[in-house]
């Protein structure tokens, strides 16, 4: 029985010639974001929406708490 060794050249890394193509920079602009069909920006959309109004919430909650500190209700 005879045995055989293949052997291969040395590990060459591939190098891209361009950057890949993902959903983040497919498309550069604010009216490519806005415009878009991809879920996965929309995602990203909602979430910074839903985040943005959550802030402007706590903001306007902290508002009327400072209105009723004070027993005339006109500091705000």
């Amino acid at each position: 029985m005879e045995t055989t060794v293949a052997t291969s050249a040395p590990f060459e890394p591939v190098t891209p010639t361009d950057e890949r193509v993902n959903y983040l920079n497919a498309q550069y602009g604010l009216k490519s974001w806005l415009l878009t069909k991809d879920h996965k920006r929309i995602a990203l959309l909602y979430l910074g929406s839903i985040t943005l109004f959550f802030f402007i919430g706590g903001l306007y909650a902290m508002a009327i708490r400072l209105e009723l500190l004070t027993p005339q209700g006109d500091l705000v």
